[in-house]
């Protein structure tokens, strides 16, 4: 799943039952980087290929933990090997049905689905051969993240790989100073912390089950030509939605702006995976 500096993201029930009920939110931020990226690779295509490489096998058993709404999956169909046995996962049960058929509407043969806590999982021990983590470990609560961390290496196989998609320090960092400066809000954005699973931090906080870590940054920038795709992003993220109440035509405003004057907003990208093996 695409991150954010909502505060909210590690909270269970508000990610549950508010956040990721269903794909609405999340399909608004994966809109936005599909849309306007500059990078010829698309995410999800280069995601798959890091996995692919992680593991280059032409059968595998993989989980996709925390599979959001499967667009891993109808994104990049025609490359994903035939002899993979793919198991998804989801806290939430809403996202974990658009998943599947997604991903079996785009041709992906999908072997199981299971509505999981990360650290809780309920697969045998070396269930699986890779395990794929596309921006979901910084939902884990930073006290349960190192029981998530070890259960992932639990249901590994011996030369099982984990592949965990997330963000660095500067993600969205223009956007972040928007909705701080249109919502007058200086605390928006600002719940970092070295706790935090992010680019710079997940080799220490995979360490103890993954001694092999790498990290690979996906170099990109978005470049935003249009008001309402920005907006749209915006005001998927719970606390900054509560930030801009009565405020929307702020934002609208200050975009169309920097529009006018530069073409486009251009916005840091930094996002990247941690291999552990």
């Amino acid at each position: 799943m695409t991150g954010t500096a909502d505060p909210d993201r590690d909270d269970r029930g508000y990610l549950m039952t508010q956040q990721y009920r269903d794909g609405r939110n999340l399909d608004a931020r994966i809109a936005l980087h599909e849309r306007f990226g500059e990078q010829p690779e698309p995410w999800h295509p280069w995601l798959l290929a890091r996995a692919r490489r992680a593991l280059p096998r032409a059968t595998a058993r993989v989980l996709d933990l925390g599979c959001g709404t499967g667009r891993l999956w109808s994104a990049t169909s025609w490359r994903v090997p035939s002899a993979w046995r793919i198991t998804l996962a989801d806290l939430s049960a809403g996202m974990l049905a658009e998943a599947r058929a997604a991903a079996e509407a785009a041709g992906v043969r999908i072997e199981r689905a299971a509505q999981a806590d990360a650290a809780n999982l309920p697969f045998a021990d070396g269930a699986f051969d890779l395990v794929l983590a596309n921006h979901m470990l910084y939902h884990v609560p930073n006290g349960d993240r190192p029981r998530a961390v070890a259960e992932i290496r639990r249901v590994l196989s011996p030369g099982g790989a984990l592949v965990a998609a997330t963000n660095g320090r500067a993600h969205m960092d223009e956007l972040i100073a928007l909705v701080r400066t249109t919502s007058g809000r200086e605390d928006v954005g600002s719940t970092l912390s070295g706790d935090s699973f992010l680019l710079e931090t997940a080799r220490d906080q995979l360490a103890s089950s993954f001694p092999n870590v790498a990290i690979e940054r996906y170099p990109s920038t978005l470049v935003v030509d249009e008001v309402e795709p920005l907006v749209s992003y915006a005001l998927s993220v719970g606390t900054w939605a509560e930030a801009l109440a009565g405020r929307e035509d702020r934002l609208r405003e200050a975009v169309a702006a920097q529009i006018a004057a530069n073409g486009a907003v251009r916005i840091t990208k930094d996002s990247g995976v941690a291999v552990g093996t």
